[in-house]
């Protein structure tokens, strides 16, 4: 096994050997993680990484548990193993500690997992193997409003407070505010070189004199323009720009690395505000677990 390499080794005529079902999975994701499941198309490193993460569970599992033990070399995944694999996610959801969101993405996963193998029929619907839909099917439509005001947050205040703490995650609250920008692009963004003219954006004929060229740090890293119109907004900007002053300057804090700026931003929008300030506290941990789960705008 030494003389192969996973990036170019055929894995539809390597013969099976369970010795080396370790190496043939990780041959499996070096030749196949990057790709979309569907479309011709990559997908984002976080997509990457929690794709990889869930299978290796998966097979830990088959091999791991209490019941009966799989060893099989992952190109022989199969409709037993499918429906074992199941069967604990439906224990664990009618436990209480798997929801519909992680039964869908398992579910995906594994499809996807088993197009790799050339098995792309291997996984049937979720109804097949779960009989209770209330325990996978989830529900897309709101019951409550998620709006700022509608539940008693008044932004600007809240802004203010984080920026006696720190000045460049406020800004990054009202640039997500603004435009809409996630947690990830709101940390990344560059506000002197990310900002284009609509000439530059190919947008001249939208109405809008500039835009945000938005890549770093979106989902898949692909490129989206957003206008920048409204008063306040092309206020944001100046904003971020006399913060981050330098030519190439983005919005982090330049002692952290990406990960560390981004638990940094939620953490100061939880402790920024005072305790004596009332609900602005309360406010500020509101705003990080809905800033930093999904982009807001007001």
């Amino acid at each position: 096994m030494r003389d192969l390499d996973a990036r170019t080794v055929n894995l539809r005529t390597l013969p099976i050997q369970i010795s080396r079902r370790g190496f043939v999975l990780n041959a499996l994701f070096v030749q196949n993680n990057f790709r979309h499941a569907v479309k011709d198309k990559g997908v984002s490193h976080d997509t990457m990484e929690d794709r990889r993460q869930y299978i290796y569970r998966a097979f830990h599992y088959l091999e791991h548990n209490d019941i009966k033990s799989f060893k099989p070399d992952p190109r022989s995944l199969g409709d037993r193993h499918v429906r074992f694999l199941f069967a604990d996610m439906e224990r664990r959801a009618k436990a209480g500690v798997l929801g519909p969101s992680a039964i869908q993405k398992a579910h995906s996963y594994l499809r996807t997992f088993a197009g790799w193998i050339g098995k792309p029929g291997l996984v049937l619907p979720i109804s097949t193997y779960i009989s209770d839909e209330t325990l996978y099917r989830r529900s897309y439509v709101t019951k409550h409003s998620k709006a700022w005001d509608d539940n008693g947050v008044v932004p600007a205040d809240v802004i203010a407070a984080v920026a006696e703490f720190d000045e460049r995650v406020a800004v990054q609250i009202e640039l997500m505010k603004e435009f809409g920008l996630s947690c990830k692009e709101a940390v990344m963004f560059r506000p002197h070189q990310d900002i284009v003219t609509a000439t530059q954006a190919g947008k001249a004929a939208a109405g809008a004199a500039e835009y945000l060229q938005l890549r770093r740090g979106t989902k898949g890293g692909r490129l989206r323009y957003v206008p920048a119109v409204t008063p306040s907004q092309l206020a944001a900007i100046e904003h971020a720009r006399r913060v981050a002053p330098g030519e190439n300057d983005s919005l982090s804090d330049p002692r952290y690395q990406l990960v560390r700026a981004i638990r940094h931003q939620r953490y100061v929008m939880e402790l920024a505000v005072r305790p004596d300030q009332g609900h602005a506290r309360r406010d500020g941990a509101w705003l990080a677990a809905r800033l930093c789960g999904r982009a807001i705008r007001g």
